[in-house]
């Protein structure tokens, strides 16, 4: 008892150190994609207001309602300060902590060593190794957290009876709900647990019922609609023209979860499931198919917009269960084979499973670098814009950032507000708005990691910008409602087109689209077509009205 208690001990602190070794690289980050876009809300605007006051909690998002977000940032913002090092240690803090819950929820059903094993396999898995990276995503990861804790109560209440578990799984349940929309499904599970009988359960499960109740009715008062997602229609969600991307997307996740190895990993898996469901009672099946349900479906609504294509938040859930079920099998294949001959087994079971890790591992080594790559703009970028005082500096944001420039936009203003005694950089969105008069240029440099001095290529850059230039055809129609925009652009098929604007960057839109947004300020923008053959044509500009506008606008 005593030697188990011991390796007992072990699993739990290394569960715990586990993050830290792995990731400890992203105590040097700085602030990234959305980050700033939260922290300036969170300054501008008390945090209780983003839980009970619609216009101000749809600044934030219109296609989301997760306001534990904000209370969690609100949190790092209050003991530490703009410090982005301790939200990472927040953030790895977390991960530790869902690596213990779901090894003492594991450990419910199986084996402490496959629980550990399980485990691990999830920790070192590339959804992780993108979702620790970003502390925009930090919503994901301790909604995660509260869902395994909350199912753990529930299966100690249905073992032992006792009224105080029940009462921690559904505060912990309310928590996950209102950390993402995902978790909410979790109450579906409920009736399947293969504990007590099903009149127990069901009892159990009306205090968790009440919970989704009040949540809908919150969440209809501070979004205006029940169903999530940035697609700008609820009925695009379900129809016939959507379900072939739908499914498209869905048939990608395999990949993102195992890489490269992907189909012989997924036989592996999906061999064990067809295993275990087969040699246990039919009622595993139907639980299979519920969980399958629950977690794929919330997926819908982003699947059609932005779309599933990377091993990122939006496959976190699936990543863990596949963790978690994985464990399982894998435990029932080893007691069921291990009875013919148990040293030989234990030995080809052992080999096998650090075979897994070990393509796990390297996947998400090489997932989590990439990841990393993108990462080292935002960081190059926010520090040179938080630390150079001068306002005749220019700079020119890479790719990625120009995308999401908001980013940018969103750190001038809490420098502004934080030390108002000094200046920043200008950013230039566009080579067109380079001119003869900027002295300083600067770009980052992707060799380096750094922001580079580029000034004497400046008369070069905008003699090639200006002859890129073309007074050809152009059609917009732009329209917004608040909390919806669409828009249609013509007349080229090919090519893209993006928005411009000083707050927004350059943004890259179809051709047709509608998305919900809300936007509270003013601002001029205008269209950039960029041509398969090079050349650029503009639009005039307009300027954005937060209360409602329409364009309607053609050059021919």
């Amino acid at each position: 008892m005593m030697f188990r208690k011991r390796y007992h001990l072990i699993f739990v602190f290394s569960l715990f150190l586990l993050p830290f070794g792995r990731y400890y690289q992203i105590l040097s980050g700085y602030w990234r994609w959305d980050d700033t876009a939260i922290l300036l809300q969170l300054l501008k605007t008390p945090v209780w207001k983003y839980f009970c006051i619609p216009k101000v909690y749809q600044l934030l998002s219109c296609a989301n309602f997760t306001p534990w977000v904000m209370l969690s940032h609100q949190g790092d913002l209050t003991l530490f300060g703009l410090n982005p090092a301790a939200f990472y240690f927040h953030h790895l803090l977390s991960l530790s902590f869902i690596a213990i819950a779901g090894y003492y929820f594991l450990s419910l059903w199986v084996d402490k060593k496959f629980a550990f094993s399980g485990m691990v396999l999830f920790t070192i898995g590339a959804p992780v190794a993108t979702v620790i990276q970003q502390l925009m995503t930090r919503h994901y990861l301790e909604g995660l957290l509260f869902a395994i804790l909350s199912l753990y109560y529930v299966v100690l209440f249905l073992r032992r009876g006792k009224n105080h578990y029940l009462l921690f799984g559904v505060v912990f349940y309310a928590l996950a709900v209102m950390a993402k929309e995902i978790y909410v499904p979790l109450v579906c599970l409920l009736p399947w647990i293969p504990e007590q009988t099903i009149k127990v359960r069901l009892k159990a499960m009306l205090p968790f019922v009440l919970v989704v109740f009040f949540y809908v009715v919150w969440r209809q008062y501070m979004l205006g609609s029940l169903v999530g997602g940035y697609a700008g229609n609820a009925h695009d969600l379900i129809s016939f023209t959507t379900l072939p991307l739908v499914l498209d997307r869905f048939s990608d996740i395999p990949v993102f979860l195992f890489g490269p190895w992907w189909k012989p990993l997924f036989v592996v898996y999906l061999g064990m499931m067809i295993f275990s469901v087969l040699a246990a009672p039919s009622q595993l099946l139907l639980i299979s198919i519920v969980v399958f349900a629950c977690i794929m479906l919330p997926l819908v609504p982003v699947a059609v917009s932005p779309g599933i294509v990377a091993p990122d938040r939006y496959v976190l859930l699936i990543w863990f269960a596949v963790s978690f079920s994985g464990a399982c099998c894998f435990a029932r294949l080893y007691q069921k084979t291990s009875l013919a001959s148990k040293k030989t087994m234990s030995i080809a079971f052992v080999v096998a499973w650090c075979v897994v890790l070990a393509f796990v591992g390297t996947y998400g080594y090489e997932s989590g670098k990439r990841t990393q790559q993108l990462a080292r703009e935002y960081d190059a970028l926010g520090r040179f814009v938080w630390m150079t005082n001068d306002k005749e500096v220019y700079f020119i944001p890479p790719p990625q950032v120009l995308a999401g420039y908001w980013f940018v936009d969103c750190l001038f203003k809490i420098k502004s507000q934080v030390q108002p005694n000094l200046s920043s950089p200008v950013g230039v969105i566009d080579g067109l708005y380079l001119h003869p008069s900027i002295k300083k240029l600067w770009t980052y440099d992707a060799k380096c990691y750094c922001m580079k001095d580029i000034s004497a290529s400046l008369k070069k850059r905008i003699s090639r910008a200006m002859a890129a230039v073309r007074k050809m055809p152009l059609s917009i129609f732009f329209k917004y409602m608040p909390g919806l925009v669409s828009w249609r652009f013509g007349p080229y098929a090919t090519g893209s087109y993006h928005l411009l604007a000083d707050e927004l960057g350059a943004r890259l839109l179809p051709c047709e689209g509608v998305l919900r947004a809300r936007i509270d300020d003013d601002f001029s923008f205008c269209i950039r077509y960029t041509s398969p053959e090079g050349w650029k044509t503009y639009s005039p500009p307009f300027t954005f009205n937060p209360h409602g506008m329409s364009i309607n606008w053609e050059r021919k």
